[in-house]
């Protein structure tokens, strides 16, 4: 099978290979989607050593639906009418232990493999800390862990000058960082459609 699976709800996509043509990105709410939506999304695929940092598409639908939905907002990223990420929000009791009263967790951020390495990843993260900041208004950090091996997404969150917890962690799969941020910032500007 190899390192890449085949891009079932991307192939269709011949403008993807160039920023350019990924002017707009929308969010959606994954308890909004249809379906076929979420089935188009489910059947996206990883790196094999992504998903060994990230887990996959399917996983994050998975994890969304078993949560409650007061701590729970779960996220799909658009592109036209395509699916290209997904991301998974949540606050006590539903977050890891360690996560406290006032920070949201973030987990699952996923975008398409063909979409990586083009800034793209920036922009999904940047709108997530802006729904962060209104789905969960009594929150005032958004909080993640990032496996200390996955350079690709610790660059993305480095980007938004986090504040990292200082010492590793050990993690799901190996040593870990944990990063905060401010999403006060981001008050009355959700970017959610």
């Amino acid at each position: 099978m190899g390192l890449f699976r085949r891009l079932s709800t991307l192939k269709s996509l011949p403008l993807l290979g160039k920023v350019a043509s990924i002017k707009r990105i929308i969010s959606r709410d994954l308890a909004r989607l249809t379906s076929d939506d979420l089935s188009q999304i489910s059947n996206t695929t990883m790196p094999l050593e992504q998903e060994d940092f990230g887990g996959t598409f399917k996983g994050t639908l998975d994890e969304f639906f078993s949560c409650h939905p007061d701590y729970c907002h779960g996220i799909a990223f658009y592109h036209d009418l395509n699916p290209i990420g997904v991301a998974l929000l949540k606050v006590p009791p539903e977050s890891p232990e360690w996560v406290k009263n006032g920070q949201v967790s973030m987990h699952g951020l996923k975008l398409a493999p063909t979409l990586q390495g083009m800034g793209i990843g920036k922009r999904i993260f940047e709108q997530t800390l802006r729904i962060a900041a209104s789905s969960f208004p009594r929150s005032e950090e958004l909080i993640l862990a990032v496996d200390e091996g996955n350079a690709n997404a610790k660059a993305v969150y480095l980007a938004f000058n986090p504040l990292d917890s200082g010492p590793v962690y050990v993690g799901r799969i190996g040593m870990e960082h944990r990063m905060n941020f401010d999403i006060t910032i981001f008050r009355d500007s959700s970017g959610i459609g």
